[in-house]
């Protein structure tokens, strides 16, 4: 197994941001604890701003011994922003370099659509590290294909064989 603690956080959004679970063991979550269901519009600035925010405070908030040492956080949609009130894009794109920048995590965006592709390199441009975007065709085959690329390049990053997850190099 890899090095120290994985625990993960879950947060759905659509037309709402809604906390499926936070810091969870990666051992306690089953996969019905992740079934997300299409409910609406895309609300992503809101989303990304709120759930940055929620991630930073609780971690914060932690012992600073009991912090992870690293943060992953990746956005997965299908869509282009439609439905964000509070958050512009470069709301987004401003506190995702500031916790890339300010506490080095990780960000990347999966995207199972041109929209929302064109979305994550807008929201990405610019950041320091690794390609940030990958797009994957929203299928069950393209969908677990992303995950596994994602997953394999995270796991490089906590075993020390990479700086950063490389979502261009292949699983």
């Amino acid at each position: 197994g890899l090095p120290g603690r994985c625990r993960i956080s879950l947060y759905q959004f659509d037309h709402q941001w809604q906390v499926v679970f936070e810091a969870k063991s990666s051992g306690d979550i089953k996969p019905e604890d992740c079934r997300l269901v299409p409910r609406g519009n895309t609300a992503l600035y809101d989303s990304v701003v709120k759930s940055l925010a929620a991630m930073e405070a609780r971690i914060l908030n932690e012992p600073e011994d009991q912090r992870p040492k690293f943060v992953f956080v990746v956005v997965i949609t299908d869509g282009k922003n439609n439905a964000s009130k509070e958050s512009s894009r470069e709301d987004a794109k401003k506190a995702s370099e500031r916790v890339v920048d300010k506490f080095g995590w990780k960000f990347n965006y999966l995207a199972a659509s041109p929209d929302a592709f064109e979305e994550g390199g807008a929201m990405t441009a610019g950041m320091r590290g690794a390609p940030k975007v990958r797009g994957f065709i929203p299928t069950s085959a393209g969908t677990r294909g992303a995950y596994q690329t994602y997953g394999k390049a995270m796991s490089d990053v906590r075993s020390g064989k990479a700086d950063d997850v490389d979502l261009k190099k292949k699983s």
